[in-house]
């Protein structure tokens, strides 16, 4: 009888290393798991703030040239294409910038000979290497003195 019970140790031995096997695995499948999803939020989040940077930064180049809203409101409706490759980050740029209408001044505003328009700035980035994309739009409202 004793020989049995000899035995019965090595099974259960083998067993609860078996078990300790598997509950490791998983383990570590779910490590990778967390880790793969973070990468992917960070991934997401700098791909927002660099849409965000874009628009920012094509804002600041329409305030001191304005060629490109005159162009805009030539033609009417169409969108203005500007695209450009970033290479080190793997990500395309494409800008568009949208003429929408005239716009009015607001009541009470002492402003007779200003003129005012509006666009729509929309900026859409892809990241081939990182499968993120995002997509950005600004109102702006371009106001011009007429005259005196």
């Amino acid at each position: 009888m004793m020989e049995k019970q000899k035995g019965s140790a090595l099974i259960v031995s083998l067993i609860i290393l078996i078990v300790l096997t598997v509950i490791g695995f998983s383990a570590s499948r779910t490590t990778v798991l967390e880790e793969r999803m973070a990468s992917n939020s960070q991934n997401k989040l700098k791909v927002y703030q660099l849409g965000i940077s874009e628009l920012n930064s094509q804002f600041v180049d329409m305030r001191s040239d304005t060629d490109e809203l005159v162009k805009a409101i030539k033609h009417k409706g169409e969108a203005q294409d500007q695209t450009e490759i970033v290479s080190d980050t793997g990500s395309t740029v494409t800008t568009q910038l949208t003429y929408m209408s005239d716009a009015s001044i607001p009541d009470g505003e002492d402003l007779p000979e200003t003129k005012a328009y509006r666009y729509h700035l929309d900026t859409d980035i892809v990241v081939t290497n990182a499968n993120v994309q995002t997509n950005q739009t600004l109102g702006v409202q371009y106001e011009i003195r007429t005259g005196g």
